[in-house]
């Protein structure tokens, strides 16, 4: 992988990261019930692994798609007749 392309990976993954927060409040919360009822502390891991897991195969789907090449439509005939100059 060349170095500029994991350096994009990598801001993309952090602007992710800011855009869907959704994961650290679930992950927070988790941990805050893990001090405050004694629930066990492998579901706040649970929940912030599968949070950047998911962030990170979204990324790289994106940076996947944004890195395959454009297809041109071939030219068609008009066959309208109307429109024909």
């Amino acid at each position: 992988m060349k170095q500029c392309c994991f350096k994009n990976f990598i801001g993309q993954f952090a602007v992710n990261l800011l855009l869907n927060f959704w994961g650290a409040i679930m992950s927070a919360v988790l941990l805050v019930l893990h001090f405050v009822l004694g629930i066990p502390l492998w579901f706040f891991w649970f929940g912030l692994i599968g949070w950047l897991v998911i962030i990170a195969a979204m990324t790289g789907l994106m940076t996947w798609v944004h890195h395959l090449p454009d297809v041109n439509e071939p030219t068609r005939v008009n066959k309208n007749p109307y429109s024909k100059k």
